[in-house]
């Protein structure tokens, strides 16, 4: 393996030769550079991976996207006005309900939602058809829809190049996610480097995009776009009102064990994926260790708000929400001062049965990961009922 490939100088060049010769990767205010060498350094000294040719297109890939949204600024300065008004941010526990709520949010016409094709390939490739579903967007999209199939989790969390997907992928244009640890690959250097680190301007870039996306789609008049991603959101909430002052932000939260079982079932698949050597008890010590970086983070972004901001953040349990979502929908949306019709809950009750809940944590042991039910309890849920007495509660 040629580690010279991996250089910036390499890669950067392999990108432009790849998008008709752009060199310019846009601002580095999200400190993309810095991001990108600590990751690939943690990956080729944690990650073990299979082959590394794919880790090494996944790179190219996103800095493609760069060239393309720069050159896309470039053309058309008037993207940066965009505004981006009452954005809804879902986030808090991964397998709480986050994507089923997400999506029911879409059954709105009103509500701009990100599909996976266009998170995953943000810039247009056709600029006098910004909208259109080309071709290399199309194919990126599948070849995400396949890796899930392949790594056998696709029964754990369904996905559609259609159908609503997590933002993280647009921080992944700033090689900064911490997906890429808990789920593509183990990187505790690549992780703990990143908990170090100020995202204020990771967001200004994801701002970006999302101004991007708005300029090729926008929102219906009066509408609002609802973006989802679990953890992170949660961890930059000062951040979030900085950019977007009305923004609400909605935790979705549930029982801990349940979380943690399903989280490192499949983040092992996920892992087992792309390496030879997936412990299962590093996957169990490192969601706990995720784990305890995300309470630790919200906590202390929760200590900045004002009481004001504080009221924009909002709880809902898994417990409520599974037991009659559109009953909790309609509470959302009284909450947010948006009205809620019965054709609305019509629709996402359709949907409720077109896609059902998909489940599988009976079939493995939190013993499995090296974890005990009591000490999950014990660490985590004080924590969760902490943040819940302080912001607003639904349900």
């Amino acid at each position: 393996m040629d580690r010279a490939r991996f250089s910036e100088d390499a890669l950067f060049h392999d990108a432009s030769a790849r998008v008709a010769g752009l060199t310019d990767f846009g601002t580095d205010v999200d400190d993309f550079r810095a991001s990108l060498a600590v990751l690939i350094e943690s990956t080729f000294a944690e990650s073990q991976l299979r082959d590394v040719e794919p880790f090494r297109e996944f790179l190219l890939h996103h800095l493609c996207n760069r060239l393309r949204i720069q050159s896309c600024i470039t053309q058309f300065p008037a993207i940066l006005e965009i505004p981006i008004a009452r954005p809804m941010f879902v986030s808090g526990l991964p397998r709480a309900g986050t994507t089923t709520f997400s999506r029911l949010l879409g059954e709105d016409a009103q509500i701009r939602t990100l599909r996976l094709w266009e998170l995953l390939s943000p810039a247009p490739t056709d600029l006098a058809h910004p909208w259109a579903l080309t071709e290399d967007r199309i194919a990126m999209a599948e070849q995400a829809v396949l890796a899930r199939a392949r790594e056998g989790t696709l029964g754990i969390r369904p996905i559609s190049i259609f159908l609503p997907d997590e933002c993280f992928y647009l921080m992944r244009n700033s090689f900064n996610s911490d997906h890429l640890h808990r789920a593509v690959g183990r990187r505790p250097t690549y992780f703990h480097w990143m908990d170090q680190r100020d995202r204020a301007g990771v967001y200004a870039y994801y701002r970006t995009q999302l101004q991007l996306l708005l300029w090729q789609r926008p929102c219906a008049t009066g509408g609002h776009l609802v973006l989802k991603n679990p953890f992170v959101h949660l961890e930059n909430m000062q951040t979030i009102f900085a950019l977007f002052p009305d923004a609400t932000i909605v935790n979705l939260t549930r029982d801990i064990v349940s979380v943690v079982k399903s989280l490192c079932y499949k983040n092992r698949a996920d892992r087992r994926a792309q390496s030879d050597h997936v412990r299962s008890e590093d996957v169990g010590s490192d969601m706990v260790e995720n784990l305890d970086v995300y309470y630790r983070r919200r906590a202390a972004e929760l200590d900045k708000l004002t009481p004001a901001q504080r009221a924009r953040v909002v709880t809902i349990h898994f417990d409520a929400w599974a037991g009659d979502p559109v009953a909790i929908m309609r509470a959302v949306y009284a909450r947010t001062g948006q009205p809620f019709s019965d054709e609305l809950a019509a629709a996402m009750t359709a949907a409720l049965r077109k896609h059902h809940r998909y489940g599988e944590q009976g079939s493995y042991d939190l013993a499995e990961f090296g974890l005990r039910e009591d000490e999950l309890r014990e660490r985590f849920e004080p924590r969760e009922a902490e943040f819940a007495a302080r912001v607003s509660v639904i349900g």
